[in-house]
């Protein structure tokens, strides 16, 4: 496997109502499988406003690991695999149901009924035509929905509140534009999200260990928390990161209703709340960096952009609610 990589110039830290000018830009992470050339991340990257990361693998069953990965945006794979283990790749996507894009890149006229009654999300001729990938992954995951006022703010928003709430010492360890649906950790929380300008819903994954250390930190001296408080625990976590960003989107015109959290533990949610749209995968750290939480805020609409105008206004009259 080979990983390459550009690093996006990415200044992390501060908050909403602080005087920085951090900005912080989501990476993708695409899967090529081929036993060839296929993706020059140069011209990716040059095609795309958010920068790429690739990770190139040369046979499908080194490809099919990638497919309990959370971070992956799209595989990309190629006739030189061989159509029939890539229509196999394709089918175990397919079951595992995570809504990763497939791209299929054949120099021959593919046999589609190789892939089974489904077809891949895309097929190309190379050379790939960047421009062309770049619009129609966008297509598939809704990306318009986070542009880039809408991912800073929500996402300063997102760690003020842990770092007054949870971790003193939050911050970005990586950001993620992603396609996958599943969790990062064992225990989970999502809370749904729905008003005239926006839907979706919150997600957070955390570990137990790292629970258990919090737990003792705002609870000192207790009992050993059993399973159900740290699913518990996680469900708090996520209500009172939706709140926040509620307050700073509520800043800039953007109000929405908050759900009721529910709680699981394993990497399958038993609730599908959205269908196949990308989502914004935070990992937060404090200075242990075992303490590392994944937030992943998914838009399933966005009707109203978020007015940088109207914060002014909402700090004159007071209208920072949940901060």
């Amino acid at each position: 496997m080979v990983l390459h990589f550009l690093v996006p110039e990415v200044e992390c830290g501060g908050g909403p109502g602080t005087e920085s000018v951090m900005t912080y830009v989501p990476q993708r992470l695409l899967v090529e499988v081929t036993a060839r050339s296929l993706i020059e991340l140069d011209k990716l990257n040059e095609a795309s406003s958010h920068p790429f990361e690739l990770a190139t693998e040369s046979t499908v069953t080194a490809g099919g690991r990638w497919a309990t990965s959370p971070d992956v945006t799209a595989f990309v794979v190629d006739d030189s695999v061989g159509e029939a283990d890539a229509a196999e790749l394709f089918r175990r996507l397919q079951q595992d149901g995570n809504g990763v894009p497939f791209v299929y890149v054949s120099r021959e006229p593919a046999v589609l009924s190789c892939f089974g009654p489904f077809l891949p999300d895309l097929l190309l001729r190379p050379p790939i035509n960047y421009d062309v990938l770049i619009a129609r992954l966008d297509e598939l995951l809704s990306a318009a929905a986070f542009g880039d006022v809408m991912v800073d703010v929500a996402t300063k928003g997102i760690v003020a509140t842990m770092a007054r709430a949870f971790i003193p010492s939050a911050e970005v360890h990586m950001l993620r534009y992603r396609a996958c649906q599943r969790p990062v950790h064992e225990i989970n929380a999502t809370i749904p999200l729905c008003g005239e300008a926006i839907s979706g819903h919150l997600s957070v994954s955390a570990p137990a260990d790292m629970l258990r250390r919090l737990y003792h930190r705002m609870v000192p001296r207790k009992a050993p928390p059993s399973d159900r408080m740290l699913e518990d625990l996680v469900g708090e976590m996520s209500n009172q990161l939706l709140g926040g960003l509620k307050g700073v989107l509520t800043m800039g015109g953007i109000d929405f209703a908050l759900g009721i959290p529910m709680m699981y533990t394993g990497l399958n949610c038993p609730v599908r709340y959205r269908s196949r749209s990308g989502s914004l995968l935070l990992y937060i750290r404090g200075n242990d960096r075992a303490d590392e939480v994944a937030v992943d805020l998914a838009l399933d609409s966005v009707r109203k952009g978020y007015d940088e105008s109207n914060e002014a206004d909402a700090r004159e009259t007071g209208e920072l609610a949940f901060l």
